[in-house]
């Protein structure tokens, strides 16, 4: 969780690395659609400081997926935020991005 929320953090601060990474693995070498896609999933998309997953985003899952059992399906079965809750208590995300 800590690595994955440090590269979240690094996704939307240094815009110049995520260019470099997003071209990597895009194949995409014109720096005006990279400036596109960091400002798309950098910033837009990155989500919040702490990325906990959201109810609503797992509901939007399941009401898309066919089948009785998606639809009878309680997004909070598939939510454990517990270690992210963890680190917000101990004060980790603050120390994030100094």
């Amino acid at each position: 969780m800590r690595g994955f929320a440090q590269g979240l953090q690094r996704l939307r601060a240094d815009k110049e690395f995520s260019m470099k990474v997003l071209s990597k693995y895009t194949k995409v070498t014109d720096t005006e659609t990279l400036a596109q896609l960091h400002q798309t999933f950098g910033v837009r998309y990155s989500g919040d400081r702490i990325p906990y997953v959201r109810a609503e985003s797992i509901d939007e899952i399941l009401r898309r997926t066919p089948g009785k059992e998606a639809r009878e399906a309680k997004a909070a079965d598939f939510i454990d935020n517990g270690l992210l809750q963890e680190l917000e208590k101990s004060g980790w995300f603050k120390g994030l991005g100094r």
